[in-house]
């Protein structure tokens, strides 16, 4: 309650309140943390395995993998424009160009919201090396006084870190005037604003998540139904069990072995009354048709919230479209990217590109990344030239370049 001063006693007993009200953060599919492990790392999940669950889904709903294809390429579009950003002879590191390499942090950023790039001063004291982290092996150590995190732990498989020790990192901010020893490498992250954590960021599907489970969970069905020769329903009448604990367990091994998407059946489990030994009976259950329609509306709402949550359209990606009112298909995919693309895929190059050209100044080079616009013109793809992309081998140089530390 808001505290009374003194010499309010004539005013209105009914004075109004003021709650405090603390958000949860235990909701539902986001990344549960604890930064208070004994391990010196902060948990990314409540078993430190988010991204791996995020990476489960990107591998098993064919929608979702869909979007983010997509979304990834639109983001880098037709690649770096080498020509007009005088890049034919600069690469991140000896081993990739600057397309493979945006392209692997693109994709970290559709699916985790987030990206770290390793950066390590060569051999020469003079030039940078950058290298792609997978987002997925990176967790942060505890804020330090300043609330900044000046440490990282980098583990090719969290699931297992008695085997896979996890190495510690040095942490450097995007604003502070970049310092680097020699050969030792560093971490630059960046991670969008999280409403409940202020250490891990949440997918921008995050919402969706049940949804692209539940198309998981369709896809195993029709999959499972067709290994079982679409075995219809029924009733299972077995003999008479007076054991409750019998009874039980043995329609949980009934229930384990004929239902769930990966059975893809349903069961009556009925027992005799009477004590007689009699064969097991199995009496089928005419398939209703209506079913049929009920998964498919359910895979229709399903596929429509995926792409809701991803801000793209069904043609986008491949699915059939209604092109009433446009001259042909081309024209609606283009009204449907450029739409897309302004409230969405901007952004996202934005939190792309202006990280990218921090390190970019590092190595002396002041043009800002420029990345070509993604077409819908095949004839103008096709003639793309890329005869301005950089040889990883003519320009490697073994004597100024370090490697990275995984």
């Amino acid at each position: 309650n808001m505290a009374r001063t003194k010499g309010a006693k004539n005013k209105p007993k009914n004075i109004n309140t003021m709650k405090v009200i603390n958000l949860n953060k235990n909701i539902a599919n986001s990344p549960i943390i604890n930064d208070n492990t004994p391990y010196g790392w902060v948990t990314y999940g409540k078993d430190n395995l988010y991204p791996t669950h995020l990476l489960e889904l990107y591998h098993n709903s064919i929608i979702h993998a869909a979007c983010i294809e997509f979304i990834t390429n639109a983001i880098i579009g037709e690649g770096v424009d080498y020509e007009a950003m005088k890049l034919t002879d600069q690469v991140p590191n000896y081993m990739e160009t600057w397309d493979e390499m945006l392209y692997k942090i693109a994709k970290d950023l559709v699916l985790f919201n987030g990206y770290a790039i390793q950066i390590i001063k060569n051999r020469n004291d003079k030039t940078y090396s950058f290298f792609h982290v997978p987002f997925s092996t990176v967790r942060f150590a505890k804020k330090d006084e300043n609330n900044e995190v000046k440490k990282a732990f980098i583990c090719k498989d969290w699931s297992n870190t008695i085997v896979n020790k996890p190495i510690e990192i040095d942490v450097l901010n995007y604003t502070d005037d970049i310092k680097v020893q020699m050969g030792k490498p560093y971490l630059l992250v960046y991670t969008d604003y999280n409403v409940f954590d202020d250490y891990y960021p949440s997918p921008h599907y995050v919402q969706a998540i049940d949804a692209i489970r539940t198309d998981i969970e369709m896809k195993n069905y029709d999959l499972n139904a067709t290994l079982n020769m679409f075995t219809p329903s029924g009733i299972l009448t077995l003999n008479q069990v007076s054991d409750d604990d019998e009874r039980n367990m043995i329609l949980k091994n009934i229930e384990a072995t004929f239902t769930s998407s990966e059975n893809a059946n349903n069961i009556i489990v009925a027992f005799r009354n009477n004590v007689d030994d009699k064969p097991v009976e199995f009496t089928a259950i005419a398939q209703n048709s209506e079913g049929v329609n009920m998964f498919a509306d359910t895979t229709n709402r399903t596929t429509d919230r995926i792409l809701a949550a991803h801000r793209v359209s069904r043609g986008l990606i491949g699915l059939p479209i209604d092109d009433a009112g446009f001259s042909s298909e081309g024209a609606i995919l283009q009204a449907q990217y450029n739409l897309t693309n302004k409230i969405f895929i901007n952004n996202l190059r934005k939190k792309l590109t202006q990280h990218i050209n921090v390190i970019l100044r590092l190595n002396g080079i002041e043009t800002e990344i420029i990345l070509k616009p993604l077409s819908f013109n095949i004839s103008e793809v096709n003639n793309v030239s890329t005869s301005t992309k950089p040889s990883v081998n003519e320009i490697s140089n073994d004597e100024n370049e370090d490697t990275a530390l995984i």
